[in-house]
């Protein structure tokens, strides 16, 4: 049974709160924990009445990524999203707008890791969201999905992109800095295994297939 996310978020006590708020439209909430406030972010710019179309899962996540992020700024934003959000009204993406890349590598089970900030963690948001923590910095975005697609629950309709995410948000703990961020996964091209010489110029003589006549 799929259970919308924000159900999810509720039940952990100290995010619902949050996700009252944010689920009316405040935009400033203060927290004792930042990287429980953007998980509840994530969680609460989605209807309580809603869950989005989108089914990833931990293996189809885990890779090698890019992050590519806005400038940082003093002030939490929304990151385009409205409150609460719709799942057929994302914000659109305007690599313009994300001059920084961070390439990460999320391997199992849930180590995340970067040359930029050394090595740190990541989990899986139900199967629509993943949060990365490097260094100071807490990232959270849900994966890409087809917007035209309504959120029903049968997830075998879903065109859910695992390569790719919506806007995101970031945060560094230590500037107290916020920013968005959008992700894509580093598709890395298998070479074909090449033949050697030697077995080459077997393929190329006749008697060598000759052999193999009856």
């Amino acid at each position: 049974t799929r259970r919308p996310l924000c159900r999810v978020a509720s039940h952990l006590g100290t995010w619902l709160q949050l996700l009252l708020a944010c689920s009316r439209g405040v935009t400033h909430f203060q927290s004792s924990s930042p990287s429980r406030s953007m998980r509840v972010v994530a969680a609460a710019v989605v209807s309580v009445q809603a869950d989005l179309p989108v089914h990833c899962l931990r293996h189809e996540v885990s890779g090698s990524w890019t992050f590519h992020l806005s400038a940082p700024s003093s002030e939490r934003s929304k990151c385009g999203h409205s409150s609460p959000d719709h799942s057929n009204h994302q914000p659109p993406i305007s690599m313009g707008d994300y001059g920084t890349k961070l390439n990460v590598d999320l391997s199992a089970p849930n180590t995340a890791t970067s040359a930029e900030n050394g090595m740190g963690s990541w989990t899986m948001v139900y199967d629509e969201a993943f949060e990365v923590r490097l260094g100071s910095k807490r990232f959270l975005a849900f994966s890409k999905f087809d917007e035209s697609i309504p959120a029903d629950g049968n997830i075998q309709n879903y065109k859910s992109d695992c390569s790719a995410t919506q806007v995101g948000w970031y945060r560094d703990e230590a500037s107290n800095e916020y920013g968005c961020f959008v992700a894509e996964k580093i598709v890395k091209e298998v070479a074909a295994p090449s033949v050697s010489g030697k077995m080459a110029s077997l393929f190329e003589d006749p008697s060598f297939f000759a052999n193999f006549r009856t």
